[in-house]
């Protein structure tokens, strides 16, 4: 095992990140609410990064604003030249290029608040990306769109894959039979976990779909 980064005791260590190639990864921003994520090198210096979405329904508190912002998921492509970032808390989604470096966003869909009101849950309070997989063709984004709380499926559960491309494009939206958690990519076929009503493993193949 080594060690290829060590952070000083001044650095907020990141929460998630996902691997862009050989040279660096992308996380949630920790330590500026006005950035959504960054792209970093494996010292950790930050080299470049992206700008919070806007939306005054989530908080004007700063420390809110980042817990909302750090809710989220992201995935590259396998060469690592692309990244994809979803966000759990804000019906967000935004797409960028990697290249010497730098993070380009080139495209972005974010949505209405869909009942997120300040800092404030209710029970109209909904649900939305929950998990990204990803090739070199296509982005796979797992959507919820359950409340918080009260509704028919626990949040976690989704039955909403939305698939596109890498220009940012929506290219399909599955209904899955199953409600799902989580899934893993391997060529067509998605495997997935459902812990509700039962826990189980199901395969669905995309072959001839897309």
């Amino acid at each position: 095992m080594d060690t290829v980064a060590a952070f000083g005791e001044d650095f907020t260590k990141p929460l998630k990140l996902a691997c862009c190639g050989k040279y660096g990864y992308i996380t949630t921003n920790v330590t500026d609410p006005d950035t959504w994520y960054s792209y970093s090198d494996w010292s950790g210096n930050v080299l470049s990064s992206v700008q919070a979405f806007e939306d005054k329904d989530l908080s004007d508190d700063a420390d809110t604003r980042m817990s909302h912002l750090l809710s989220s998921v992201m995935v590259s492509n396998p060469s690592g030249t692309k990244a994809c970032v979803a966000n759990i808390v804000f019906p967000a989604i935004s797409f960028s290029s990697i290249e010497d470096g730098k993070l380009t966003e080139y495209k972005r869909y974010t949505f209405p608040a869909m009942g997120f009101r300040n800092t404030h849950v209710t029970d109209e309070t909904i649900r939305n990306f929950y998990c990204l997989q990803a090739d070199e063709k296509y982005v796979y984004a797992l959507y919820s769109g359950n409340k918080l709380r009260g509704g028919s499926l626990p949040s976690w559960e989704s039955q909403h894959l939305i698939v596109y491309d890498w220009s940012g494009e929506p290219v399909r939206h599955f209904i899955l039979q199953r409600n799902i958690t989580n899934f893993f990519l391997e060529g067509y076929k998605l495997y997935c976990d459902s812990s509700y009503p039962d826990f189980n493993v199901y395969v669905y193949d995309l072959e001839g779909y897309l």
